[in-house]
C-alpha cells in the first residue's frame, strides 16, 4: 500500500481530540495554500448547517436502531450458515442445491448488512459512548467479518476522511499490483506489464472481485501483526482486536465444525466471503470511482479546502429501498464525508439540507442510479483516471 510520502500530512487520530487537530489542520493549510476567504465561508455555511441539524435532534446518536440491525443481520447470518450447513449435509439433488443456496444468501446478506452497520459505530456516530461504539465495531469486523478493526480506523476513518482519493495518502483506491486506477500508476511500467493494466485488467477485474473480502482480511491481518509486534505502538484495544479476529474463525469455522464435515464448513466460509466481496464492491466504490470523483495530488487536494474536497471527490447513489436498506448510510456518502460524526439514521431527511448548502457554495453535490455509478467504477479500470480535477467531470 502506498504511504503518505514527504511533506505535511494530516493527523491520524481518532475521538474529539482527533478531529479537533484535523479541524486545525485544515484551517491552517487552506490559510496558506488555498483562498482563505472561500474556505472561511464553506466553514461557517457547514458550521450553520451543524447548529440546524442539531436544532432538529439529529446530532443525538441513537444507539437502537444500529443495535437492531446488528441483531438482525447476526441472526441472519447464524439462520443462514445453518440451513445452508444443514442442506448440502441431508439433503440431495435439486433440493440440496436449492436449500444451500438459499442459506448461502441469507448468511450471505446479514454478514454484508453486519459490514455497513459497523461504519457508523467507526466512526463513533452510533452511541455518545465510545466504549459501546467500540464494543460494536469490535463485534462487526474483526468477529463477525474478520476485518481488523485497528486497520480500519488507520486507514480508511483516519486516513480516507482526512484526504479522501488523495494521490499517496489515501489507500482505498491503490489496488496495485493487481489493478492500476490511475494513468500515475503506469509510471515505469513497460512491456506486458503495462499492456496488461491498458487493455486487459478490466476483464480480469469481475472474477477476482471475490477475493476483496479476503484481501481485506489479509490486509488487516498483516497491518495488526506489525503494529503488534511494535511495542512504541501496540496499545490494549489493538490486543482486543487481535482476540476477535481469532475468535472469527473459531465462531465461523469452529463451532460448525462440531456439526458438520470440513470440507463442507471451508466450502460454505469461502463462498459467503466471496458473495460478501461482491457486496462491499457494490456498496462501498460507487462513491469514490467514477471518473467524476477525482484522485488528486496533495497540494492540489490542499489548495481546495476541505469542504470542496470532500464534496469534489463524492457522489451519492440511488439503488431503491433494499439498497438503501443495505448500505446503511453508504448511499449517502457526501452527508457522510462531511458528517461523520452524525449517524447514518439522519442521512435522508439531511440530504435536501446538505444539497441547498453546495448550490449556495457552488461545491457539486451529484446522486447517481447505482447501476450507473457501477459502470462509471469498472469503465475506470478500463481507460484509468487522470490526476487532478477535470471540469468537464464536475
Amino acid at each position: 500500500m502506498a504511504g503518505p510520502g514527504e511533506g505535511h500530512s494530516p493527523p491520524r487520530s481518532a475521538g474529539p481530540l482527533g478531529k479537533f487537530v484535523t479541524g486545525l489542520y485544515w484551517t491552517l493549510h487552506s490559510e496558506l495554500f488555498g483562498n482563505p476567504e472561500l474556505h472561511r465561508a464553506h466553514g461557517r455555511g457547514l458550521a450553520e448547517l451543524r447548529r440546524e441539524f442539531a436544532r432538529r435532534g439529529w446530532t443525538k446518536r441513537n444507539v437502537w436502531p444500529v443495535l437492531g440491525a446488528f441483531i438482525l443481520h447476526t441472526i441472519l447470518i447464524g439462520v443462514g450458515m445453518a440451513l445452508g450447513l444443514w442442506a448440502w449435509s441431508a439433503l440431495s439433488g435439486f433440493a440440496c442445491v436449492l436449500v444451500t443456496l438459499l442459506g448461502l444468501a441469507v448468511s450471505g446478506i446479514g454478514t454484508v448488512g453486519i459490514a455497513t452497520t459497523t461504519h457508523t459505530p467507526s466512526h463513533f456516530a452510533a452511541s455518545h459512548s465510545r466504549a459501546v461504539n467500540e464494543i460494536l465495531t469490535y463485534i462487526g469486523y474483526p468477529l463477525l467479518n474478520g476485518f481488523s478493526a485497528t486497520y480500519w480506523w488507520r486507514d480508511h476513518v483516519s486516513s480516507h476522511h482526512t484526504l479522501p482519493n488523495v494521490h499517496g495518502f489515501d489507500n482505498d483506491f491503490d489496488f496495485l499490483p493487481a489493478f492500476a486506477v490511475t494513468k500515475a500508476d503506469l509510471q515505469g511500467k513497460t512491456g506486458w506489464v503495462r499492456t496488461y493494466y491498458e487493455k486487459w485488467q478490466h476483464y480480469i477485474l469481475p472474477p477476482a472481485l471475490v477475493l476483496m473480502g479476503a484481501n481485506l482480511q489479509r490486509c488487516g491481518w498483516q497491518d495488526l501483526v506489525a503494529i503488534l509486534q511494535n511495542p512504541a505502538k501496540r496499545r490494549r484495544r489493538d490486543w482486543i482486536d487481535f482476540a476477535a479476529l481469532i475468535c472469527h474463525y473459531g465462531l465461523m469455522i469452529g463451532l460448525p465444525l462440531v456439526f458438520f464435515p470440513l470440507s463442507h464448513v471451508l466450502v460454505f466460509y469461502f463462498a459467503r466471503m466471496a458473495m460478501v466481496s461482491l457486496g462491499v464492491f457494490i456498496l462501498l466504490v460507487p462513491p469514490h470511482f467514477p471518473m467524476e470523483t477525482p484522485v488528486m495530488e496533495r497540494h492540489e487536494a490542499i489548495a481546495m479546502g476541505h469542504c470542496a474536497l470532500q464534496t469534489n471527490v463524492t457522489v451519492n447513489y440511488d439503488g431503491g429501498w433494499f439498497i438503501h436498506a443495505m448500505a446503511a448510510g453508504m448511499d449517502h456518502q457526501i452527508e457522510h464525508h462531511l458528517f461523520p460524526e452524525i449517524s447514518h439514521i439522519y442521512y435522508p431527511k439531511m440530504s435536501p439540507f446538505v444539497a441547498a448548502y453546495c448550490a449556495e457554495n457552488d461545491l457539486p453535490y451529484r446522486t447517481m442510479k447505482l447501476s450507473t455509478a457501477l459502470k462509471k467504477s469498472y469503465d475506470v479500470f478500463k481507460y484509468l483516471k487522470p490526476l487532478g480535477v477535470n471540469p468537464a467531470h464536475l
